[in-house]
């Protein structure tokens, strides 16, 4: 998967490691292969797999699912951050 500039900079500014954004990168490639209607992240932590999955898939739903109420809280301020950001979060 080719990461353009726009989305390294956009994963930047939200705080993400770069040295991570390839491999989630390709994640992200091999979910897009299956044409998602929905995607359920379990353990989303701060978001930064949805971040990348909302960026480069906007219409798909998104819900996130994590135990600890501190990396949600994280997570909803790195996603509030997106275009089209209608991402779902969830205590457990």
């Amino acid at each position: 998967m080719n990461v353009t500039p726009e989305i390294r900079d956009l994963w930047l500014s939200l705080g993400y490691d770069a040295g991570s954004l390839t491999r989630r990168a390709l994640l992200v490639e091999k979910i897009t292969s299956f044409e998602p209607q929905s995607i359920l992240d379990i353990g989303c932590g701060t978001g930064s797999d949805m971040a990348l999955q909302k960026i480069l898939l906007p219409s798909v739903e998104m819900s996130g699912i994590d135990r600890d109420a501190h990396e949600l809280e994280k997570a909803q301020k790195n996603l509030s951050q997106l275009p089209q950001a209608s991402i779902k979060l969830y205590q457990s």
